[in-house]
């Protein structure tokens, strides 16, 4: 979801974001790693993935890329 900043939230496309989660997402969680970003993703019933995210753009909030781990 990417927000406008008022409330209002629109979804996106994963060939448009660049990251896709399959399966029953419960919930994500960004962290950090020795100074790179990656975000923790819970799936019910699968093990925990971990994402390595590439560059983020912070003032629209938009990601350049993403290696899954």
């Amino acid at each position: 979801l990417r927000g406008d900043g008022s409330g209002n939230f629109a979804g996106h496309y994963p060939y448009e974001s660049g990251l896709y989660a399959d399966g029953d997402v419960k919930r994500t969680s960004l962290i950090h790693i020795n100074g790179q970003s990656h975000l923790l993703v819970a799936i019910n019933n699968e093990p925990l993935k971990i994402i390595q995210l590439g560059k983020m753009n912070l003032v629209n909030g938009e990601i350049a890329g993403f290696v899954e781990k």
